[in-house]
């Protein structure tokens, strides 16, 4: 019984977690920081990656040239990141 309920409330507080962080992803509109970053990684090459983490830059600009410039889906990435830090620390 007690494994169960550990289980059960695993899967409770990422579902949570989830929900938390992916409801309203794409409802508000850029901050400073996200629009800066996602305005040097779609015009920049080479150059701009230098100033980004590699695997962000590299994250950042597939979903631009996948999904557009829109708010949600450069969002997504670091929301199941968060999702998947839930995890870890649980």
């Amino acid at each position: 019984m007690s494994r169960r309920w550990h289980t059960t409330a695993i899967v409770l507080i990422v579902v949570f977690a989830a929900l938390f962080r992916l409801v309203h992803l794409g409802d508000a509109s850029f901050t400073h920081t996200e629009a800066w970053r996602a305005n040097w990684t779609y015009s920049g090459g080479l150059d701009q990656a230098r100033r980004f983490p590699p695997l962000q830059f590299v994250l950042c600009r597939t979903i631009q040239n996948v999904a557009g410039r829109r708010e949600m889906p450069l969002r997504v990435p670091y929301a199941l990141a968060g999702v998947g830090c839930v995890i870890a620390v649980y």
